[in-house]
């Protein structure tokens, strides 16, 4: 994702954000903008044409929720990391649910599924809003999976980063993530059959 060199100075940058935050962020931006682009890229490759939101736009909107939350308290890069992920998700969901609203119903939105689950014997495309309320069901009966998922899917953290960042061992990730890909394959593909 980014250099290993850049780590220790997007923490430092990190840890004075409260203090000022825009000032925070036009130093933070050009050791992150391209990670977070390249991700926010992945994330909406496999929209259709018609879907508004590209990379950089979705990377200022990550800006302006951050822009207005000064008072975050970022432990160090994976932390700002993960709080993008989720930014990401809630917002592609926000903007996918007014699109379809403005057309009564529009199509399907869907999302690559390369990590789910690895022994999948199709192809599958996931329809994102989908993808969101499994997920949300995932959070109500286990809270840690669904934080595994956010962190390696929408973050793209590794095995030992999720492992450092949820404080736990990188076999109880390697579990939570085998488990939660088992759970939403059944969740979205089996039950839907």
């Amino acid at each position: 994702m980014i250099d290993s060199n850049e780590l220790q100075t997007i923490t430092q940058i990190l840890n004075r954000w409260s203090r000022d935050s825009s000032e925070t962020w036009d130093e933070l931006i050009p050791h992150v903008y391209q990670a977070l682009r390249q991700k926010a890229g992945k994330l909406l490759s496999a929209q259709p044409g018609s879907l508004t939101l590209n990379p950089t736009a979705l990377v200022h909107e990550i800006y302006l929720q951050f822009q207005s939350s000064p008072d975050i308290e970022w432990q160090d890069r994976r932390h700002f990391f993960s709080v993008a992920a989720v930014c990401m998700r809630r917002l592609i969901i926000d903007h996918i649910r007014r699109n379809t609203a403005e057309k009564r119903g529009g199509g399907r939105v869907l999302v690559s599924s390369e990590d789910f689950p690895d022994d999948a014997k199709q192809p599958l495309d996931l329809d994102f809003l989908s993808l969101d309320s499994a997920l949300n069901s995932l959070e109500d009966s286990n809270p840690e999976c669904c934080q595994v998922v956010e962190l390696r899917y929408f973050a793209g953290l590794t095995v030992p980063e999720v492992a450092d960042v949820l404080d736990i061992s990188e076999r109880k990730v390697y579990y939570h993530w085998n488990w939660a890909k088992s759970w939403l394959y059944d969740r979205l593909y089996v039950e839907s059959t």
